[in-house]
């Protein structure tokens, strides 16, 4: 059962959808070492710019730069983000009495710093 913390995790699917009250979102479903899945919603809510900042900044993450590119192309290829490798914060969250984990944050896996950045 993933636990609240950082995780290493894979992309493994991901579709466009709407919410019922007209949201847009990209659904991601994410897989960890152990091979279970987790699931993450990435909204798409465009009359909130710190909404769509957080989206941005989750997709780049994931190897999708969506001020360059269509956000539909995740939907009409659904394997263009298939073996990206990001990290995930999960934390406990409530919801209308049930508490679940869920994905806070869509991160790029941190890399050491280059030989040539340490010589500087």
């Amino acid at each position: 059962m993933i636990t609240e913390g950082k995780h290493q995790v894979e992309v493994v699917s991901h579709f466009i959808d709407q919410s019922r009250s007209g949201t847009w979102f990209v659904m991601v479903k994410f897989k960890n070492a152990l091979g279970e899945i987790i699931p993450a919603r990435i909204t798409l809510k465009e009359e909130s710019e710190a909404c769509m900042r957080i989206a941005r900044k989750s997709l780049k993450a994931m190897g999708f730069n969506p001020d360059e590119r269509d956000v539909n192309e995740l939907d009409q290829n659904q394997t263009l983000l298939v073996g990206n490798k990001v990290e995930i914060e999960v934390a406990e969250e409530t919801y209308r009495g049930n508490t679940e984990m869920k994905v806070k944050w869509i991160n790029p896996i941190r890399q050491p710093k280059s030989k040539e950045v340490m010589k500087t």
